[in-house]
């Protein structure tokens, strides 16, 4: 069945950086679902081009530039395509990289034992993701109504991290402000544990995962912190930030994941793209559509560490996303826009969606998924008012896990356009443990553990489900 374009209702669009491989399960599966229909190569819509196909003998792409964006315009989020027309952004399109294994394989699911219930919650809830949740329909007498099936592709796209039970990134960040072409930096590690997969959940308090992202650099960020705990269901996300001046720890709602941090861009809930909370919310509508998506390539290599059931991977050396600010590439051009990245064609799932949370800043969000992958590859978000509030850009590559290579997610940019600001996230180093990282315990991802000795939160408080609390002691 070649590709196609199918809607599944309306999209309600104005005109207008985190998973990771899923292939690696593939020899574990034994419920093995139909290959996606739209892993084969997607064929350019009439109209639109060129597109060198760097797999059939062309040697570069077609430099994509202000004056050239015309015949790229409806393949290319209106965001991006206006981010060009103002001389902000330019991109090199192919119909498919170099690396034919790149973003060649599709994903398949573990079972068809998951449903999303009226709120979609995914039930039963599982312990542990060991493939997609879902099988997606190839024809349309199995297209669901819209909220369940765009929950059913949300649900998918959690698969990569949750599948890799334990890892740590390190990550670089990159700041531009007010029109200014330096960028500021800070290093962060980001590290989240799914302790039920890694059969280490103590005491009554369970979540679906533990996730900590602290500042390295610069030095004055040092203790700077962040501590998220997410539950399944309707639980809301607990939150904890811990200040780097008088290391006092300072609870916070769920909301706030959707809050900048760094003085940048880039909020929590922006990790690989998209990492918000399923349950918290309502698709209104899936369309299939067409579209240009950066990929970098260049192979990185997975080294063994100490422990056979660990591995890393140092991208800063062996397959870097080079920024513009340093290669110089474009001469007229910000220094934030990447330089060794190329846009290729895919089919995507293009997912609106209204949050549930009325204290939440994405009021209102696109997200754009890659159909053979499962990765998020844009994100749209608008506040309450309507007025755009930030633009989310993933970038894909390669990633060698301990369990092998495939498709993830590579870094990515964030634009808010009301304050002029782009930030850079890129990924340096990948470790994934099946097991909880040498030298890691439970309890480094508690709030009793962040912040300065002297200033400690009193206990884990309880889940919050729907304005009604249950005690539980952890």
């Amino acid at each position: 069945m070649p590709p196609c374009l199918h809607t599944v209702g309306e999209s309600s669009s104005p005109a207008a950086w985190w998973t990771l491989s899923t292939r690696a399960v593939g020899a574990l599966v034994t419920m093995l679902a139909p290959v996606l229909a739209w892993a084969s190569p997607v064929t350019a819509p009439e109209g639109v081009g060129p597109l060198p196909d760097l797999q059939g003998g062309a040697k570069t792409g077609a430099l994509v530039t202000k004056g050239y964006i015309d015949k790229y315009r409806s393949i290319i989020p209106p965001e991006l395509a206006e981010l060009v027309d103002r001389n902000e952004f330019a991109f090199e399109a192919v119909l498919r990289p170099k690396g034919s294994d790149l973003l060649g394989d599709a994903l398949i699911a573990s079972s068809t034992r998951y449903a999303v219930d009226e709120r979609g919650v995914l039930t039963p809830s599982p312990v542990s993701a060991s493939g997609l949740f879902f099988t997606i329909p190839q024809n349309d007498g199995e297209y669901l109504e819209p909220k369940t099936f765009g929950w059913r592709l949300l649900w998918n796209t959690t698969v990569a991290q949750w599948q890799l039970k334990s890892l740590t990134a390190t990550t670089s960040l990159i700041t531009f402000s007010g029109g200014s072409n330096e960028g500021k930096r800070a290093d962060f590690a980001i590290s989240r544990i799914y302790p039920p997969a890694l059969g280490q959940s103590p005491g009554t308090l369970k979540p679906m995962f533990r996730e900590k992202i602290s500042a390295l650099t610069p030095q004055p960020l040092l203790g700077l912190t962040w501590l998220t705990l997410r539950f399944l269901g309707a639980a809301h996300d607990y939150l904890w930030a811990a200040s780097p001046i008088n290391g006092q720890v300072r609870q916070m709602t769920g909301s706030n994941r959707a809050d900048s941090m760094f003085t940048g861009a880039f909020s929590p809930d922006d990790l690989f793209v998209w990492s918000g909370k399923v349950e918290g919310v309502e698709p209104s509508s899936v369309t299939l559509v067409k579209m240009l998506i950066p990929v970098v390539e260049g192979n990185a290599t997975a080294q063994g560490t100490n422990n056979d059931l660990c591995g890393a991977t140092d991208f800063s050396k062996s397959s870097p996303i080079d920024l513009n600010i340093t290669t110089q590439r474009f001469a007229d051009l910000p220094g934030w826009v990447p330089t060794n990245v190329r846009m290729t064609l895919r089919s995507l799932w293009r997912i609106e969606m209204m949050t549930r949370d009325p204290f939440s800043l994405d009021a209102r969000q696109t997200l754009y998924v890659d159909a053979d992958t499962m990765l998020p590859v844009y994100r749209v978000v608008w506040e309450q008012d309507g007025r755009m509030r930030k633009f989310v850009m993933g970038i894909v590559g390669r990633v060698p896990t301990r369990d092998g290579n495939g498709p993830g997610w590579r870094g990515q940019i964030t634009i808010m356009p009301g304050a002029a600001t782009r930030s850079v996230l890129t990924l340096q180093r990948l470790e994934t443990c099946s097991q909880l990282m040498q030298g890691k315990h439970i309890i480094d991802f508690d709030p009793s553990s962040i912040g300065s000795k002297s200033a400690k939160p009193k206990a884990t408080p309880t889940p919050e489900v729907e304005g009604e609390a249950e005690q539980i002691d952890e």
